[in-house]
């Protein structure tokens, strides 16, 4: 069983509840936070998604949309036929919605491609992508998260969450660096970097 509300229904106690699955912009003040019963909306469908589905997360505070569309149209024109390919999260489609598809038609070895926002990544503990790409960083949202150092970290769950590897921009470590945050990449990390080319006409 589960309810829909928002603060104008808003209930006295929450305490008839086993979890609350939050809005992403709901902000981590709201006294939802407070009842110790936030489950992440990744985190709640995650554990119904068939155990051989691929799951690439992209995250970044620019071009993430932009990124996972390239990336999205790449994989589906590859696996044509083979697999379905889906596009999912900050993308219109909620992670959840693309599950339950992907489980109403029996699919067992579909790959998606999980546009993730901080908002959506910064309580994860069980959403394990396959593979994380992390676009850039620059300072963002922080009306929503207490600080800088808040906003990377939640970014950062998803490299540390990843199973396979992760794929970070070498600007973000240098942003990180500049700001004297705190940044320990995971083993599985390999850092790319624009390369600058001079071509001669």
């Amino acid at each position: 069983d589960y309810e829909i509300r928002d603060d104008s229904d808003a209930p006295s106690s929450y305490d008839a509840y086993e979890a609350i699955i939050p809005s992403p912009g709901i902000s981590p003040t709201h006294p939802i936070y407070a009842t110790g019963k936030i489950l992440p909306e990744l985190d709640f469908a995650y554990q119904y998604l068939p155990e051989k589905c691929t799951v690439i997360a992209v995250t970044g505070t620019d071009g993430k949309s932009t990124t996972s569309w390239i990336l999205y149209s790449i994989l589906e024109k590859e696996f044509s036929g083979k697999k379905s390919v889906y596009l999912s999260g900050n993308f219109d489609i909620p992670f959840s919605e693309t599950v339950s598809q992907i489980r109403e038609k029996w699919e067992k070895r579909a790959i998606i491609v999980v546009e993730v926002s901080s908002f959506m990544s910064a309580f994860i503990e069980k959403f394990r992508p396959d593979y994380t790409l992390f676009t850039n960083i620059k300072p963002d949202h922080l009306n929503w998260h207490r600080d800088l150092q808040d906003y990377v970290w939640a970014k950062m769950r998803l490299l540390t969450q990843a199973k396979k590897k992760s794929i970070i921009n070498k600007q973000i470590i240098d942003f990180i660096w500049e700001n004297s945050l705190n940044l320990t990449l995971p083993l599985n990390s390999t850092i790319f970097e624009k390369q600058e080319k001079n071509i001669a006409l």
